[in-house]
């Protein structure tokens, strides 16, 4: 019966799709903009962004944002002051259980500031 319970809590999650884009501006220390798209309502309406190593789980690079409103689709954020940098990704994870990944961008590269 708990196992039972669990599963229909997570549906309204599943149910949720987010598809989290690319920086638009991809360069260290720039400003840019990050941009999402959302197929109904998460249950959880907040989420947390990170820039990580595309390889790597423990490629903290930096957290880019947290109380993210899935509603918003769109966030302006400063990147981190990290040079240039090839295989990262943008994660939108869940707040209160950080290893919970709700969507990974597709790998970019960050180009050093000019």
């Amino acid at each position: 019966m708990l196992l039972k319970a669990s599963l229909l809590a997570i549906l309204p999650t599943l149910a949720a799709a987010l598809r989290i884009s690319v920086p638009t501006n991809p360069v260290s220390g720039a400003v840019t903009d990050i941009t999402w798209t959302l197929d109904g309502l998460p249950a959880n309406r907040n989420f947390t962004i990170f820039l990580m190593r595309a390889d790597d789980p423990f490629g903290l690079k930096g957290i880019l944002a947290t109380s993210v409103d899935y509603t918003v689709q769109a966030i302006t954020v400063t990147l981190p002051d990290i040079g240039a940098f090839s295989n990262l990704v943008v994660k939108a994870v869940q707040p209160d259980w950080v290893d919970f990944v709700i969507s990974t961008s597709p790998v970019f590269n960050l180009a050093a500031a000019s």
